[in-house]
């Protein structure tokens, strides 16, 4: 992986982390699906903690707030390719 693609990915995830709330969904996936075998009909969501307080909810951005968020940080990522003669190295760096 080229230091420009760490790089976006890191900014990507500084705005969207994937990892413990795809675990939960991951387990409550399988949580529903051993409850199915036994006749009991429970979605994922029931199985999964609720790690958020109100206050935490109340300030999560909105669907529109963050795409607005993550095309700032492609537009900015674009801007520094072409900024850098359209490659993906990094500007002296052979990376």
């Amino acid at each position: 992986m080229s230091r420009r693609q760490f790089l976006e990915w890191e900014a990507f995830y500084r705005i969207d982390p994937w990892d413990g709330e795809r675990d939960d969904l991951l387990a409550g996936k399988i949580c529903s699906a051993v409850a199915a075998s036994v006749g009991v009909d429970s979605p994922p969501k029931d199985h999964m903690p609720d790690w958020l307080s109100e206050e935490e909810r109340r300030t999560l951005p909105t669907k529109a707030e963050h795409e607005a968020q993550m095309d700032a940080v492609f537009a900015g990522l674009k801007s520094m390719r072409a900024d850098n003669g359209g490659n993906n190295r990094t500007p002296g760096g052979t990376d």
